[in-house]
């Protein structure tokens, strides 16, 4: 079984709006424009790859520098929302909200919890890949 899936324009957890950057990308590099990881239930949408100018001033010990350039990002995924109550729980096995409710965002989350999380999410899509 595959630890993610294509979500559909028809499904409630596809996105409101998609830019035309975002189906452009997709299309290029022949992925979808929206997925779920099917163990957790989260929704992930496509963020095109760019090169992407920055400029940057800083002051240190009265000196100020300005630097400028570029940098080259990849596409990549990121969630649509913030991971629920009922997500959590689904991966982790606990419920970490003192809010009591499934579909509210998961409070009170460290950012040692969060990187745990993707960890033990990463772990069941492997394992759900191994056994299939």
């Amino acid at each position: 079984m595959d630890p993610y899936r294509e979500l559909r324009q028809t499904e409630a957890l596809f996105p409101g709006v998609i830019h035309s950057a975002q189906r452009e990308m997709a299309t290029a590099l022949n992925v979808p424009v929206a997925i779920e990881h099917v163990t957790s239930g989260i929704a992930l949408v496509l963020i095109p790859g760019n090169e992407h100018a920055w400029a940057e001033t800083s002051t240190s010990a009265g000196i100020r520098a300005h630097f400028n350039g570029s940098a080259p990002m990849s596409a990549f995924y990121i969630g649509l929302s913030p991971v629920t109550v009922q997500q959590w729980t689904k991966v982790m096995g606990h419920d970490l909200a003192e809010n009591g409710n499934d579909q509210h965002p998961i409070d009170h989350c460290t950012w040692d919890d969060t990187r745990i999380f993707f960890e033990a999410c990463k772990r069941r899509s492997e394992s759900s890949v191994k056994t299939a």
